[in-house]
């Protein structure tokens, strides 16, 4: 029996936006995968507790911004924890609930020279392969040459997906929805709905009293 592919995308998704879903996109086509799980963290290692929505409407916005989407889920595992997120523990998750599937953890090409300070690195490249997205035309011979080391180092199985990425933020979207700005073209449509009818993201950092 082949295997299952199953790619990872995690991240706070505080909101979801059309980045996030340009490299769904780009990971289906790259790698023909069979899944796709956006798994929004409890608590980001590096940002503590999310500013803004609950876990509960980030898990409702990545359902909305995915329902087009076949293969796509949202997976509550991180939530769940009610923790802070470590990558390889929930690796260590989902390689026992899908223990006949290969496993991608798609993450920014920047991880390629962060990973030496995560949490148990060799573990990680034990339970999963890496699909790493980078812009075209940013695949240099000095980042191939780091990507090598990192295989080298860890006995690491990656893969290098270009993808178009859109320039936005969720931090920047933040911003000018608190502040009233325009956000046209950085969110699917229904996550914006979802956002006005929710009173989401009305009040900046500093204004809460």
């Amino acid at each position: 029996m082949n295997k299952q592919l199953i790619a990872v995308i995690g991240g706070s998704f505080n909101p979801v936006h059309n980045g996030h879903i340009a490299i769904g996109e780009a990971v289906n086509q790259a790698l023909q995968v069979d899944k796709i799980l956006f798994i929004p963290s409890y608590i980001h290692p590096d940002k503590g507790r999310a500013h803004g929505a609950s876990p509960c409407n980030r898990i409702r916005m990545l359902q909305l911004a995915i329902k087009d989407h076949p293969g796509w889920e949202v997976s509550d595992i991180e939530y769940n924890r009610e923790e802070t997120s470590y990558t390889v523990h929930t690796m260590e998750r989902l390689s026992k609930i899908y223990d006949n599937a290969q496993l991608y953890f798609v993450c920014g090409a920047d991880i390629m020279y962060t990973i030496h300070t995560w949490r148990d690195p060799y573990r990680l490249f034990q339970l999963c392969k890496f699909a790493v997205v980078q812009r075209p035309g940013y695949t240099t011979e000095s980042f191939l040459k780091q990507v090598d080391y990192v295989r080298d180092q860890y006995n690491g199985r990656i893969d290098i997906i270009e993808c178009d990425q859109v320039d936005v933020s969720s931090s920047d979207i933040r911003y000018r929805l608190c502040n009233r700005l325009p956000v046209e073209g950085m969110l699917p449509s229904l996550v914006m709905e979802y956002i006005e009818e929710n009173g989401l993201y009305n009040i900046c950092p500093g204004d809460e009293s």
